[in-house]
């Protein structure tokens, strides 16, 4: 299909003009991307609370700080944590490949 046609049905489709796509997408996150879509198309709640969202991402950011540095991290960050704003690529030079 022509690309402008999918644009144009992405576009109405974010403009509530055309049902979500029924398909299921086919990634790992693919359920959860759905049901946002779907949410968001129906005027519904997000199915993950912003307030979830960031401690589910609070413990990635602890989880690459304990690793990059080697160090204990504690929960909850506070935001003067060495990488509360973002890890850089630059961040990750130098780490060795762990073995099993």
């Amino acid at each position: 299909k022509a690309p402008q046609a999918r644009v144009a049905r992405k576009l109405k489709r974010m403009a509530g003009l055309m049902p979500p796509p029924v398909r299921e997408l086919k990634t790992c996150h693919g359920r959860l991307i759905n049901d946002y879509l779907n949410a968001l198309h129906d005027g519904q709640p997000a199915p993950v609370s912003p307030a979830e969202a960031r401690l589910a991402l609070e413990l990635c950011v602890a989880i690459y700080t304990s690793a990059i540095t080697g160090s204990k991290v504690s929960l909850p960050l506070d935001s003067d944590a060495r990488f509360y704003y973002g890890i850089s690529a630059d961040d990750y030079r130098g780490i060795h490949t762990l073995t099993a």
